[in-house]
This record gives structure tokens, sequence and C-alpha cells, in this order.
């Protein structure tokens, strides 16, 4: 706001201020230097408070609103599988302090286990409660926490197409199962995929896509209620503009309902927040026009200094960079870098961050 036209504004308020005042002076009609006085006072009053009503609103255009992280993946390994139902309610009860609305389980069945009581695949042997998958579902339902259920994992190690195929198999069969055993009574939002992202682009005969293509639709036609969340990676081989034109090209064929884009700043792509903004944003326009919901996933991790917990500092960063672009914020993952029962180092550094944050959203209690 120019300073003239603040100084003219306020000018004419005292004027304004001082005529209403002057039937209330006390004693005889006041002189005209005390009117002036007045005036004058009240000149520097009113000046003050529209400087100060226009730096407010200057500094909150310059300073982006900061979307809470309300949602996180849990990976289930022998970090929390080992969790007694006590234990698990902590856990959940933690995230719930953070603002989480949204429980992400990465899969439910790895190799030759699983993590829930399906047909094709014997539970875990070391389980600190009789059913880990039941007791995640009764606690968010408890707990009104949105779950998405992620399928089958696999590792990198073999990527041929025989391999992803048979990836595919079993992730239908795994979702048959567990839509039969806990689907109907579980809190369910919707379906994970894959364990194998897709990152960057790739064209629609890739063997990763091809499983996608195999997968979703069956997805679709025993849960159509249910929506399909995907969270791709990219890097720096990329441009932002080549990684919006690929996905225009793969969103219509996959057709998810949810993009999650991991911002991948945790990892060791060698990104920092401040490469993350355009790809976003480049991804956000492919979203919307496919009519695809566009999460942010920002990673809490620092795979570099030795898979430890990521600094405030940074997260925040992470957060701003994404926020503009994402109608909702997750993160990779909660167990491992953001819990109080793991207690990794710089844990609570973190969480009492984004709890700050949290509360800012929330805005004071009534």
């Amino acid at each position: 706001m120019p300073t003239k036209r603040l100084i003219r504004w306020s000018g004419e308020l005292s004027q304004k201020l001082g005529g209403a005042l002057r039937p209330w002076l006390p004693g005889t009609p006041p002189s005209k230097r005390g009117v002036h006085r007045i005036q004058s006072r009240l000149l520097v009053l009113g000046l003050a408070v529209l400087l100060g009503v226009a730096a407010a609103t200057q500094t909150s255009a310059k300073t982006p609103a900061l979307k809470p992280i309300t949602g996180a993946f849990v990976q289930l390994d022998g970090t929390n599988l080992t969790w007694t139902h006590q234990q698990w309610q902590q856990e959940l009860e933690s995230m719930r302090k953070l603002g989480m609305d949204t429980l992400i389980i990465d899969g439910v069945a790895l190799n030759e286990y699983a993590f829930c009581r399906i047909d094709s695949y014997p539970i875990w042997p070391n389980c600190g409660t009789e059913d880990p998958l039941k007791t995640l579902l009764s606690i968010s339902e408890q707990l009104d926490i949105q779950v998405w259920v992620g399928l089958y994992r696999q590792g990198w190690e073999d990527q041929t197409p025989p391999a992803f195929e048979e990836f595919a198999r079993r992730c239908k069969t795994v979702a048959d199962e567990f839509w039969d055993r806990y689907g109907k009574a579980a809190p369910l939002a919707g379906w994970y995929l894959l364990n194998w992202e897709i990152g960057n682009t790739a064209p629609l005969d890739n063997i990763g896509v091809k499983a996608y293509l195999d997968v979703v639709p069956y997805l679709r036609n025993l849960t159509p209620n249910l929506s399909i969340l995907i969270s791709p990676y990219f890097t720096l081989d990329i441009t932002p503009a080549a990684l919006e034109e690929g996905w225009r090209t793969m969103l219509p064929a996959i057709k998810p309902d949810i993009v999650a884009l991991q911002d991948g700043v945790g990892c060791d792509r060698k990104l920092t927040p401040d490469d993350t903004g355009p790809y976003f944003q480049a991804l956000a326009r492919a979203c919307k026009d496919s009519r695809v919901r566009f999460w942010g996933n920002v990673e809490t991790f620092d795979q570099p200094a030795g898979w430890k917990t990521a600094t405030p500092d940074r997260v925040l960063r992470q957060i701003e960079t994404v926020s503009p672009h994402c109608e909702k914020v997750i993160t990779w993952e909660y167990s491992h870098y953001l819990s109080p029962l793991t207690a990794r180092e710089g844990w609570k550094d973190l969480y009492d961050a984004l709890a700050k944050l949290a509360r800012e959203e929330a805005g004071p209690h009534p």
C-alpha cells in the first residue's frame, strides 16, 4: 500500500475522529490549538495502525501456508510387528495427536509370510498380537482414522516380466482373501498400490505399468467404492515438463484416484526442498486435468546420514515447498522415524515441530 495513500487515509480518519470527539470535550469549547493537537495525535495513531495492517498483509502474502502432515505410511516389519495391542494403541494415539487422520499400511504380505490371517500365506511367527491387521483396523476405527491397505510386497531384485506378472497375481490373491476376511467389517478407505513404484515416467508397455494395468481394474471390480492410491517418485534425470507430459499419458490408462508424489528429499537421489516445487506443480496440473486427487508425500528420514530421522528445519522446508500444490501432505514413514515407541534419535524434535504446526493450523480453541 503506497505511503501517501496511508497518510491521506489516516488524515481523513483523524479529522473525522476529531470532529466526533469535540462535543464530548470537558469544559468550555476547545481552542483550535487543542483540537489540532488531538487531531495530530490521532493522525499518528491512524498512520501507525494502517502501516501495521499493511505490514501484516505484506508478510502474510510472502509467507506460504504450511499444510500439517495429516497422514503417514506405516511399514510392517520386525520393528513394530512384535508390538502388543496396547503399544499399537499408543502408536496410533501419538499419530492422532499430530492431527493425522490417515494411515497407509504399505503391505500385508511379504515374501512367504503375511501380517494378517489369510489363506495363501502363514502369519509372521513373532507377532505381538494374534492378528496385527485386525488390531490396526480396530484401533483406527476407534480413533476415526481412515486406512489404506497395501497388498503384496516384493523386493527390487528381480525386475523381469515374469516377476512382475507373478507380483500382480499375488496382489490380486491377497486382495481377494483380505477383503473376504476383513473388508466388509473394516474401516477401509482404499488400497495402496504397489510396493514397486513407477519412477519418473514410463511407456504403457513398461513391466511395472503393466502390473498396475492388471491389478487396478481387478480392484475396481472387487471393491468399486474403495479408492486407489499410488505414490510415484521422480529424479533430477527428468524435467518437470517431461514428468507432466508422461503422466498425462499414464493417468488416463492407470486410473488411480489419488497420486501422492514422493518428494525424494530423504533418500539418495540428491534432491533438496528447493528442487521439488516445479515437479509438484507440474504433476498437480496433470492430476487436475485427469480429475485425480493430488497429495504430497514428504520423506521424514535421512538416508545419506544413515537412515536417521530428518531435522525439523529440513522437513518444514519440504512441507513449505509442496503445500501450495497438493490437497494433503502425508509422510513416509511413521513407525521408524516419528514414533515415540521406536524413539529413533531426533524423533522428538521433529515430532514436537510437527505438533506445533498442527496446533497453528487448528488455531486457538473457542
